[in-house]
């Protein structure tokens, strides 16, 4: 067995009393005296509480609220062989269409229970083969509550859990991470049992037990987050614990500084959950000393002329502990394609395995006419000096329910770099969402 240091169980310790701390106070201050804070009786105060009673009926109303958007693009690409890290890409097809229907089904019951679903159809037509076909239920899941004081999420779910735009390493829930390419794309949730306990409006106690089966094994996880206000900065403490994982531990903040919105993340653990490979044996292992990760951002707006916040600016920087020095890629060139497929499947992750990123996304509104927006991102591997960029033009009239998207990705780097190994240095997107 592992022997703890005893920073590991001070810190295991302190997080676990900070946890208990804070449910034992939100249990006892969730009572309030209704006589006091309806004991004045003239007309405006009688008025309120009849448009409350009004308000409250309606809440209390059962409803099924059917929602959702159609999306339709269509993709085409460069393929370029030498880029082709892995030889395995498809030098015969160059373009593809696909269309996704998500239905956003929200049913309201009695007494705040209410149940909501994202079902996603996609339909892949192809006239070279057998046209596919696919049904996925994205998010299933019900909330209810105890007496209005703790409040239940059981099923499958999309877990708010971090504060950065892009990296969040205190995130070991969700397991669809964020898209670079696509940042709005609806993610894919995870199966577990959400418990909220608030406490006033300046703390908030979480707790998840996880239920997913990602790695083959029927273990449940479990994760606690204590999040609290002091001024105008937000922070929270986080853990997380699997069998046969190493608990991680986390931190983040989010602030205001000026006119500037400030965020960060810091995940801890004692040993690594991921696997890396050895850049000399080519053997899979995990790390066993402390392994931080860490990820700071900033947003910026900016006016322009009678338009407010029309110029929007983030900026993140990425740092893993347990990231490549070397550019990982170059160095496993000279392997079979089996070992590099051993290396895509199980130890890479898409911008996280180098020891340092940065990532710069912007958004101009109303770029050259009212209904059109100007998006321009971009992720930088540091180590290997390659970098992906999307660029798009989104264009929604006001009022409409639609828009159509025009968007360019490029992967510029070497030729055996993180983002050229796909064989695809310049991907064109012209897509069309409607919704209803």
């Amino acid at each position: 067995m592992k022997r703890r240091s005893l920073s590991y169980w001070v810190l295991y310790g302190f997080l676990t009393l900070v946890l208990v701390n804070t449910t034992t106070v939100a249990m006892a201050n969730t009572t309030v005296d209704e006589a006091q804070l309806f004991s004045e009786t003239d007309s405006i105060v009688e008025e309120s509480a009849y448009v409350k009673e009004t308000v409250d009926d309606e809440l209390k109303e059962k409803r099924i609220g059917l929602s959702g958007e159609i999306k339709s693009d269509m993709s085409s690409w460069q393929y370029d062989q030498k880029y082709d890290w892995l030889g395995t890409g498809d030098k015969s097809k160059n373009s593809e269409t696909v269309i996704i229907t998500d239905f956003l089904i929200d049913i309201r019951l009695e007494d705040g229970v209410k149940s909501f679903i994202d079902l996603e159809l996609i339909y892949i037509p192809d006239k070279l083969k057998d046209e596919e076909f696919d049904i996925n239920i994205k998010e299933l899941f019900i909330d209810n509550n105890w007496q209005n004081k703790v409040y239940f999420r059981n099923g499958k779910q999309v877990l708010k859990w971090g504060r950065c735009y892009f990296w969040n390493p205190t995130d070991l829930i969700n397991i669809d991470k964020k898209d670079f390419f696509d940042l709005d794309k609806r993610r894919e949730g995870v199966y577990g049992t959400k418990i909220h306990i608030p406490s006033g409006a300046t703390r908030n106690t979480y707790f998840f037990i996880g239920m997913d089966d990602e790695d083959g094994t029927d273990e449940q996880s479990f994760a606690s987050k204590y999040e609290f206000l002091v001024g105008k900065t937000e922070m929270a403490f986080s853990a997380w614990y699997k069998k046969d994982y190493e608990p991680v531990f986390g931190f983040d903040f989010s602030s205001r500084i000026g006119s500037v919105d400030v965020r960060g993340e810091i995940s801890l653990s004692d040993g690594d959950n991921f696997y890396k490979m050895n850049e000399k044996t080519f053997v899979l292992e995990k790390e066993a000393d402390w392994i931080p990760r860490v990820s700071l951002g900033f947003t910026k707006f900016f006016d322009h002329g009678d338009i407010k916040d029309r110029f929007r600016l983030t900026g993140e920087i990425y740092y893993n502990g347990n990231g490549y020095t070397d550019n990982i890629f170059e160095i496993i060139d000279t392997l079979a394609p089996a070992a590099k497929t051993t290396f895509i499947e199980q130890v890479y992750q898409p911008y996280s395995n180098s020891k340092y990123y940065v990532g710069v996304f912007t958004t101009v509104k109303k770029f050259l006419v009212s209904d059109l927006n100007l998006s321009v991102n971009a992720i930088m591997n540091l180590v290997d000096n390659s970098v992906s960029i999307s660029s798009g033009l989104n264009y929604r009239p006001l009022l409409k329910d639609y828009e159509i998207e025009l968007k360019l990705n490029s992967n510029i780097g070497s030729d055996y770099s993180e983002a050229t190994f796909s064989g695809n240095p310049y991907h064109i997107y012209l897509g069309t969402t409607y919704w209803f």
